[in-house]
């Protein structure tokens, strides 16, 4: 059937067959299966990426306000993530970019509580806190007249040198 012929055809003529290609992947070696803990290893890491898909346009809009000083618009942004997270379960979803724009303006507006909230959530999520960030929670500890919390960053500090990598 030729184009001319007033119907067109699905596919030139002289063109080759279409195969189609299956794409297998394995997690494992041909024939040996997941252990159990392989298997909830792998659906944890499904979740979390889930998770972080999920979150993905609340954690956009927190970073821009973090970046603008927006403290109202990111304490409104860091409920909503709360609530679309669910739990501390999937905090390790949140990325660090998040949780030190948090941490910054917290300490930068002299929000001594909410910087030390932002501090202890990165903690809990596995996120490596940089000795600089640990030095603005300080500074701003003691701009506030929280001494004994100011100590108490230093000491964390101090012991996370400490210990071996």
């Amino acid at each position: 059937m030729r184009a001319s012929d007033g119907a067109s055809p699905s596919r030139p003529e002289d063109a080759p067959p279409v195969t189609k290609r299956r794409v297998v992947r394995r997690t494992t070696a041909p024939g040996r299966k997941l252990t159990v803990e392989e298997k909830e290893q792998a659906k944890r890491a499904l979740a979390l990426r889930d998770c972080a898909l999920r979150i993905k346009p609340i954690v956009d809009d927190l970073l821009v306000a973090c970046a603008e000083n927006q403290v109202r618009r990111a304490q409104e942004l860091k409920l909503k993530l709360n609530d679309a997270l669910g739990g501390d379960e999937f905090l390790p979803a949140v990325p660090k970019d998040a949780h030190i724009a948090l941490l910054t303006m917290y300490a930068r507006n002299k929000l001594s509580a909410l910087a030390e909230r932002a501090f202890a959530d990165a903690l809990r999520s596995g996120v490596e806190v940089s000795d600089d960030d640990v030095w603005r929670l300080v500074e701003c500890f003691e701009d506030t007249g929280d001494v004994q919390k100011a100590e108490t960053v230093l000491a964390y500090m101090e012991n996370r040198r400490a210990q071996p990598p």
